[in-house]
């Protein structure tokens, strides 16, 4: 059995944790403990399809995790502007982030 996680916020674990990898089997077995233990809300950054087939793979339900395509979701501009701003990161490096 593996050791406990720590809510992120308290017990009520109100916070988002944003997991890019989400076509690893790890990843996948982390984001599904998170949400079972309603630690955090999960949103796993990737293609639908590839995150669904990854997950079926690995035998890991998706259900109450959130899919977020980069590829499709017009919020993408928006939270490529944000990492820019909180990171400090080059208007180069956002750029190749958009491609």
């Amino acid at each position: 059995m593996s050791a406990p996680i720590a809510p992120l916020h308290g017990a009520q674990g109100h916070g988002t944790v944003v997991l890019p990898e989400g076509t690893d089997a790890r990843v996948l077995q982390a984001a599904r403990r998170i949400a079972d233990e309603r630690l955090a809300n999960v949103v796993l950054v990737g293609s639908a399809a590839e995150l669904t087939a990854a997950a079926s793979d690995a035998g890991i339900a998706l259900d109450g995790l959130t899919l977020v395509d980069p590829a499709a979701s017009p919020r993408t501009i928006g939270y490529v502007a944000r990492y820019r701003e909180r990171r400090l990161v080059s208007a180069v490096v956002a750029d190749r982030l958009l491609r």
